[in-house]
């Protein structure tokens, strides 16, 4: 039962920050949608800080990420790349209103939510830059700084779906995901792979 409680409190205060923001949702709000007392909310989280952390962590690509380098690290690199990015394009586009408001509010986020957002965007970036530590070791990729690299390749999707979706460029050229995810890899792979 706590679980359930946890996770309805969770899914309330993701959908209460993606319409409103973290900082105009309240702990009151939260509980009211999550149909708990606030009293309860304080159990299972001890602060809003700790509460939006807790959101940003449950609804993170990190989890999903893993699971598929896992399951696909051993095809093709072209192939492995070309799926990381379409599930990386596929839930930037599935959290957007979420994704909009932690980008537009994050300069006035308190230190600590700050640095827990630091912490997950690093662990993604260092669960990245093992897979291409791997092609630099064992497939001969000329890749100077793999967490650099890292940065550049989910940078270039995430920069794209940014300018597309939230700031609504290229919608007279309307390219489909598929064409847009082959051109994005093929320059990229060009600048590493003789």
């Amino acid at each position: 039962m706590k679980k359930e409680t946890k996770e309805k409190i969770l899914e309330s205060a993701f959908e209460l920050f993606s319409k409103k923001g973290y900082l105009a949702t309240t702990t009151k709000e939260i509980a009211q949608k999550a149909r708990v007392s606030e009293v309860t909310l304080f159990r299972h989280f001890k602060s809003k800080e700790e509460l939006f952390t807790e959101v940003i962590k449950f609804h993170s690509f990190l989890p999903e990420f893993k699971t598929l380098l896992n399951k696909i690290k051993d095809q093709p690199y072209e192939v492995v790349l070309y799926k990381i990015a379409e599930a990386f394009l596929d839930f930037l586009n599935n959290k957007k209103d979420f994704i909009q408001l932690i980008t537009m509010e994050s300069y006035r986020y308190p230190e600590k939510v700050k640095k827990n957002l630091e912490l997950i965007k690093k662990e993604l970036l260092e669960t990245l830059s093992l897979y291409f530590e791997y092609l630099k070791k064992h497939k001969g990729f000329k890749i100077e700084e793999p967490y650099v690299t890292a940065s550049a390749f989910l940078g270039m999707f995430f920069s794209y779906f940014y300018m597309k979706e939230l700031q609504g460029f290229f919608q007279e050229n309307s390219f489909d995901k598929e064409k847009v995810l082959k051109i994005f890899i093929k320059i990229f792979i060009k600048g590493f792979k003789d």
